[in-house]
Order: C-alpha cells, then structure tokens, then sequence
C-alpha cells in the first residue's frame, strides 16, 4: 500500500483511524510512503511511524520541527534509510539553546556531526532545500559531501 504522509500536530480523525489501522496491520501489509512531511512532532513519534511506513521508500521528506541536536541525532538512523531520497527540506532546524541533562559542547558536536554525516550517503538526491538550520552552517562540506 503507498500513502503520501503529511504529519501535523492537530491531526483531523481521518488521519488518526489511517494512522491507528497502519500500525495495526505493518505486519500483514507492506506500507510505503513516497512523500511524507512532518510538522512539529515529536521524536518518538517520528520513529514510532517510520517503523510502520519503511523509510526506504520515501522519496521527498520535508521536516519542520524544533528538535534540538538530541533528537536530531537520534533521528539521524532514520534518515541514512531514506536511501531513496531524492528532495530534502528542512525548516527551521536552528539551534535551540536550552538546558539539557548532561549537555557539553563536545557532546553537541558529535551530534551535529551524526546529523551531518547522513547526507553524504544518498546517492539519489537532487533537491536539498535547508531554511534557518544554522548549526549546519560549519558542516556544509560534509552536508554537500
């Protein structure tokens, strides 16, 4: 089954049944999204359905959302599957300063850096689009590979 996914924080009812049924049946049905937007949800959540709908048949992937380089970290296995990609926008990634458990700067750029080093990895990619991802800024080589 292919479904194009665009995730906002207000769902409608509509999105939460499809949402609810996928999860429901990913072991019977191979779920694909070729085109999937994410608007101001959580992490977990962003993992939770890229468990359900495989990563590696998204092609255009758009993520608006204010994780902080944590998260973006942790998302960063998600995004090296999208093998397929071929249209990235990201909007509006910029640092969040903020008080986190056992943060260091040594700590935030490794993070930055695993974040980084996934774009390097898509063969298939002709469209990048970043708007106010400023932590990138001294990565760029590594994000243009």
């Amino acid at each position: 089954m292919v479904a194009d996914l665009c995730l906002r924080p207000r769902r409608d009812e509509t999105q939460a049944y499809f949402l609810k049924w996928a999860q429901q049946r990913k072991d019977s049905l191979h779920l694909c999204c070729i085109n999937m937007k994410i608007w101001a949800m959580p992490v977990d959540f962003v993992l939770e359905i890229l468990n359900v709908f495989h990563p590696e048949h998204i092609e255009e992937f758009e993520l608006n959302t204010e994780w902080n380089v944590f998260n973006l970290a942790r998302f960063a296995p998600c995004l090296w599957q999208m093998r397929n990609l071929r249209k990235v926008f990201l909007a509006p990634l910029h640092k969040i300063d903020f008080h986190l458990p056992n943060r260091t700067r040594v700590t935030e750029v490794k993070c930055i850096n695993k974040f980084a080093s996934q774009f390097s990895k898509f063969n298939c990619l002709q469209h990048l689009f970043m708007f106010c991802v400023h932590f990138l800024r001294s990565q760029m080589n590594q994000v243009l590979g």
